[in-house]
C-alpha cells in the first residue's frame, strides 16, 4: 500500500528534489525501502525483456559431432544441461540476482562511505536520514532500467550502457583504467543520480555546501574505484581459472 507521503516523495523527487530532501533531513524514520523497491521492479522489468530477446536468439540446440555415441545416460545429462543453461534460471533468475544484490549493495556501501567522509567533515546527521537520502537519490536509475526495458521490448534487440567513455570514441583509449571505468559508468541517469546526491548532501549532512559536496564526490569516486578493483579481481580470476 503506497501511503500519501510517498507518493508526494515520488513527485518530489522528479520536480522538486530540494523540498524532498529538506522534508527527509527532518525525518528519523526508514523512508529508504520504497524507492528501492521501486528501483527492484525497474530492473526486474529490464531482465526479463532481454531474457525474452536471449531465448529468442538462442537457436536450435548444436549437438557434438560424436553425439551418437554417448550412452543414453550421458545423452540425458547432457540435453539436461543444455535445457538448464537456455532456462528461465540462467536467462532471468541469476542475472536478476546480480543485477537487484548490484543496486542493493550500492546503496548501502554509498551510504556507509557518505556517512564516513561527512563524519570527517564535521557533518550531524542521522544514519537513516543517509539511507533514505541515498535510496531516493537512485531513482534516476530505475528510469534508466524501464527505458532499456522498452528499447528491448519494441526492437528486440540487447541495448548497451552508453557512457562518456562510449561518446569520447577512441581518444580513451581501450586499456582497462580506472579512469576509462569512471568515464564508462558515467552516463545521464548516472549523472542525474550524483546531482541529487550533491543536492540531498546540503541538507542532510548539516555542514556547508562548500565541505559537503566534495566530500560526496570523494565518496561517490571510491565506490566506483571499489567497483573498478572488484571487476579486475574478477577478470584476472576467470583468466586464472579459464573461464
Amino acid at each position: 500500500m503506497i501511503t500519501s507521503s510517498q507518493r508526494k516523495n515520488m513527485l518530489n523527487v522528479w520536480v522538486r528534489p530540494r523540498l524532498l530532501f529538506k522534508t527527509l533531513a527532518e525525518q528519523e524514520k526508514s523512508e529508504w525501502l520504497f524507492p528501492l523497491l521501486i528501483i527492484t521492479m525497474a530492473v526486474l522489468f529490464y531482465v526479463y525483456a532481454e531474457s525474452i530477446v536471449q531465448q529468442k536468439y538462442l537457436g536450435e540446440l548444436i549437438y557434438p559431432n560424436d553425439f551418437q555415441y554417448y550412452l543414453p545416460e550421458e545423452q540425458e545429462r547432457f540435453k539436461s544441461a543444455m535445457s538448464i543453461s537456455r532456462g528461465a534460471l540462467f536467462l532471468f533468475f541469476f542475472p536478476a540476482f546480480a543485477r537487484c544484490s548490484g543496486i542493493w549493495l550500492q546503496w548501502l556501501f554509498l551510504s556507509v562511505l557518505l556517512a564516513f567522509f561527512w563524519k570527517l567533515g564535521r557533518g550531524r546527521f542521522h544514519s537513516i536520514t543517509v539511507r533514505n537520502m541515498v535510496a531516493w537519490a537512485l531513482l534516476p536509475l530505475s528510469l534508466r532500467f524501464i527505458i532499456q526495458g522498452v528499447y528491448v521490448f519494441i526492437n528486440q534487440q540487447s541495448v548497451a550502457q552508453v557512457g562518456i567513455s562510449k561518446l569520447l570514441g577512441e581518444s580513451m583509449g581501450s586499456s582497462p583504467s580506472l579512469l576509462l571505468y569512471i568515464f564508462g559508468a558515467l552516463d545521464f541517469y548516472y549523472l542525474w543520480h550524483i546531482f541529487l546526491l550533491l543536492l540531498g548532501s546540503i541538507y542532510t549532512s548539516k555542514i556547508p555546501a562548500w565541505r559537503s559536496i566534495p566530500l560526496t564526490i570523494l565518496a561517490v569516486l571510491f565506490l566506483l574505484s571499489l567497483n573498478f578493483g572488484w571487476e579486475m579481481l574478477i577478470t584476472e580470476l576467470n583468466m586464472v581459472l579459464g573461464l
